[in-house]
C-alpha cells in the first residue's frame, strides 16, 4: 500500500462498485444496502476524501524504532487497554481509549510523535470534525501538541507520491498480461467501508 502510488479516483470508483454489488447480499445481512445511486453521489465522494488521508497516516514511521506507526500504536494501545477488536477503531472509541492510556497514567504513549502527526494528517483533512477533539487531545498532550511542536520529529512518510498505474507485460505467446496490486486498493477502502458500516 505505501510503496505504490495511490490509487486513482476511477480504481476506487471500480472496487467500492465491485464490493457493494458483489457482496450485496453479505451487506444486506447486517443491514446495509446501497443503490448505484447512493454509490455515486454519497459513498464515492466520501471514498475519494477519506482514502488519502487513510493511506497517509497507515504509512506513517517512526523513524527510531523504523515500524509502521500504525503497527507501534496499536501495540502500545493493546498493552495498556487489552486487545483490540474492529468496534475499538471507530473515531469516539479511540478517544476513550486515550483517555484510558491517560488514565492508566500512559500518556506517553498516547502523545506520541506518531499520534501527533496522524492527528495532524487528519486535522489538516477534516478540520470541522476532528476540532471537536482538541479539547480532549489538548487536555490528555498539552497545547504544543495540537500547535505540531517537535515530538512529531523522527516521524516520516513512506507513501510514494503519483497515482498508481497497472502496466502491461507481454507474455511468452505475444500476448498482454495486466498486472494490477490489490493492495494499495484494498487496505484503505477497506478502513473507509468499515467506517461506513
Amino acid at each position: 500500500m505505501c510503496a505504490q502510488g495511490t490509487c486513482s479516483d476511477e480504481s476506487l470508483t471500480a472496487v467500492v462498485t465491485n464490493v457493494t454489488t458483489g457482496c450485496s447480499e453479505d451487506l444486506a445481512g447486517i443491514g446495509f444496502s446501497v443503490s448505484q445511486d447512493d454509490i455515486a453521489s454519497t459513498i464515492m465522494p466520501l471514498v475519494q476524501k477519506v482514502y488519502p488521508v487513510a493511506r497517509e497516516v497507515s504509512c506513517l514511521k517512526n523513524d527510531t524504532t523504523n515500524q509502521l506507526c500504525a503497527v507501534q500504536t496499536i501495540t502500545d494501545l493493546e498493552s495498556i487497554v487489552g486487545t483490540l477488536s474492529t468496534s475499538d477503531f471507530s473515531f469516539l472509541n479511540l478517544m476513550n481509549d486515550v483517555e484510558q492510556l491517560v488514565a492508566a497514567g500512559a500518556d506517553d504513549l498516547a502523545c506520541t510523535g506518531c499520534v501527533q502527526e496522524a492527528f495532524s494528517i487528519a486535522r489538516d483533512a477534516f478540520p470541522d470534525i476532528v476540532a471537536n477533539a482538541d479539547s480532549t487531545v489538548s487536555g490528555v498532550c498539552g497545547e504544543d501538541f495540537l500547535a505540531g511542536s517537535s515530538a512529531s520529529e523522527g516521524v516520516s512518510q513512506t507513501a510514494v507520491d503519483g497515482v498508481f498505474a497497472a502496466t502491461s507485460q507481454n507474455d511468452t505467446n505475444g500476448g498482454s498480461t495486466w498486472h494490477a496490486i490489490s493492495g494499495p486498493i484494498l487496505a484503505p477502502v477497506s478502513i473507509v467501508a468499515y467506517f461506513l458500516l
